[in-house]
Formats: structure tokens, C-alpha cells, sequence
């Protein structure tokens, strides 16, 4: 989960904008052409190819049931305690709240206990919360769930063809959808293995406290934001939800980390710039214009024009030119 949170955050961070490069920042850069890059396993890209179509090439279709594991079943639910209702136990809306069965989302015996229950059936469970729940009223309490079964679909499997594949993913062909996923691993895979030999090898010296500091504030702010919106929703402390999420004993634990990632990614920054500079890589408008349209495709914007007016047209430039450069090294790697 933690490796998930900063490759996330850390996207955020760097869109977010960094300072100017300091003056007294230093660069001592390693040998970089040639670096020894191993390629994705074929196995690791066909489990790769199977996720996406385990979650894409799929219909769901409503039926009447009975529940089994892996609907989804859309509910209108009660929970009482003493037989009063308690905050955030409750769910009336109009389509009802849809809960995928077996996945874990609600509290022991509640998933399990729908199974069988058919559409338009009510169901009351009788169940307990667990005793390190988050939530001091709800701590091991016995409660009740009077649940309202209100739609339940089912997923089917479709087949894996060029229309589908077209229609679903928006590739031509099973092949081009194939080839893009292993063009796509291998340079996720080639940018770590980058990564680790250029911050293992160069070297950095005077890095400016403020930029790390910035870049360190924004991936903790962004994680205790999405931390405190899941504890409220949840109806648990942040503590709990710090710890379930992250994986972080407190909010120290959660900084330091962040504090640790920062320096290293700030230093790696300065060497990637050192390296473009070395090379005469330059951002161009056509690469704002075209890799500007990735981006904005890639993160939910409409358009260039509107990322640059949220992220900052320098930023753009910025990542932009790591990722040019990151392509440069590549192109000049030893792939086995």
C-alpha cells in the first residue's frame, strides 16, 4: 500500500511545482550511458494483460438472484445498536449502496449473510462490530442490520477480440493491446531501474532545505487528506485509518517517510536536469503540445490549457523534460 501512496503522491508533488534550481546545489554525475536495464518478465507482462481483462472484458447484467459471492448487491440498510440507529450505519438512497459480495468492505458476517437473499428481500443480521473498530460507541458492540436488498447484478466474462478490445480499450487489435501493455511495463520497469543507478552512483551535494520541505508538504498533505476523508467516511479515528491505509504507526512516522522520499527525489531531479543539460535536451512547444495532451488525458483534464492553468505551464515543462530524458537513457541502455 505504502509503495502505491508515493507513486501517487509523489506525481501529485511534482505537478504541484518545486523551487528554481539553488545555486549552491551541486551535481556530480556517474556514467550514465550504458546502463545495464533487465526487461520485464513475459509472465509478469501476461499477468499484466489478464488483470486488464479480468476488469475490463466483463458485462454486468441485472438478475433476481440469489446472492452469490462476487455480485454486486444494491442495499438500503439500517444499523441499530439497543435498537437505536447509529451514525453512519445508515444508507437510503435511491439506488441503494452497492456492495460488492466477498469484498471485505462491511464488517464480518455482513457480506456472507446476504448470500441467498433475492431482490425486493429483506435481511436482518445480527452481528458484531470488532473490538479495535476505530470507533469508541462502536467497539465490539452488538448491533443490527435490517438490509434492503434493492438490485442485484452479476459480472459476465465477454470475449477477448478486436471489436471488443476496440470497443473497451480503445486498440485496434488483441495484438496492438498486447504490445501496448509490454511497451508500458518495460518503461515503468526501465524509469525504476534509472532511478536506483542514478541516485546510487551520482552524487548531490547542498540541496536546498526548502524545495525537499515543499515537495515533502505537499505528498503529506495530499496523504493525511485522503486519510481523514476515508476515517470520516469509515466513521473511525485517523490513527486507525493512518495505520489500515498506510501502514504508518502515527502522523511522525508518516512525515519522516515523506521527508526520506523528498530528498531522494529532489536529488534526483537535479541529476535528471544535469543530465538534459549535459545533453542539450530541450522541452519544445510541439513536446508541451503533444505530451502535454498525454498528460492531460492521463490525470482527467479536458485539455492542455486547463492543466497548465491548474499545474503550471513551467511544471508541465518540467516533467515533461523528465520524461525526455528518461527516453534518452533508455535509448542509450544496454536491454537485456
Amino acid at each position: 500500500m505504502k509503495k502505491k501512496f508515493m507513486a501517487v503522491a509523489l506525481v501529485l508533488a511534482m505537478t504541484a511545482g518545486l523551487s528554481a534550481c539553488g545555486k549552491t546545489t551541486k551535481v556530480k554525475l556517474c556514467e550514465y550511458k550504458g546502463i545495464a536495464l533487465q526487461s520485464v518478465a513475459q509472465t509478469d507482462v501476461d499477468d499484466k494483460i489478464n488483470s486488464y481483462i479480468a476488469q475490463n472484458f466483463v458485462e454486468s447484467r441485472e438478475i433476481d438472484g440469489p446472492i452469490e459471492t462476487g455480485d454486486t448487491a444494491y442495499i438500503n440498510y439500517i444499523g441499530t445498536k439497543d435498537g437505536v440507529a447509529f451514525e453512519g450505519g445508515t444508507d437510503d438512497s435511491e439506488e441503494g449502496y452497492p456492495l460488492v459480495i466477498g469484498s471485505g468492505r462491511f464488517i464480518e458476517g455482513f457480506e456472507d449473510g446476504l448470500i441467498g437473499v433475492k431482490k425486493g428481500e429483506k435481511k436482518v443480521l445480527d452481528l458484531s462490530f470488532p473490538e479495535n473498530y476505530g470507533n469508541e460507541e462502536l467497539n465490539g458492540a452488538a448491533v443490527k442490520f435490517e438490509v434492503t436488498v434493492k438490485k442485484i447484478t452479476r459480472k459476465y466474462d465477454l470475449e477477448v477480440n478486436d471489436e471488443n478490445v476496440k470497443k473497451l480499450l480503445g486498440y485496434d487489435t488483441v495484438q496492438s493491446f498486447k504490445d501496448s501493455v509490454k511497451e508500458d511495463l518495460n518503461f515503468q520497469s526501465y524509469t525504476e531501474q534509472i532511478g536506483t543507478f542514478l541516485s546510487a552512483n551520482c552524487k548531490t551535494s547542498n540541496l536546498p532545505e526548502e524545495e525537499i520541505n515543499e515537495y515533502c508538504d505537499s505528498v503529506y498533505n495530499y496523504a493525511m487528506q485522503s486519510v481523514q476523508q476515508y476515517a470520516s467516511y469509515y466513521g473511525v479515528d485517523v490513527a486507525t485509518m493512518l495505520q489500515a491505509s498506510l501502514g504508518f504507526e502515527n502522523e511522525e512516522a508518516l512525515r519522516k517517510y515523506c521527508l526520506e522520499g523528498a530528498t531522494q527525489n529532489v536529488a534526483y531531479q537535479y541529476i535528471i536536469k544535469e543530465i538534459a543539460k549535459k545533453e542539450n535536451i530541450v522541452v519544445t512547444d510541439e513536446h508541451v503540445a503533444s505530451k502535454g495532451k498525454d498528460y492531460a488525458e492521463k490525470y482527467g483534464f479536458s485539455s492542455v490549457d486547463e492543466l497548465i492553468g491548474q499545474a503550471g505551464e513551467k511544471e508541465l515543462k518540467e516533467a515533461i523534460l523528465m520524461d525526455l530524458t528518461i527516453e534518452f537513457l533508455i535509448a542509450n541502455a544496454q536491454i537485456f
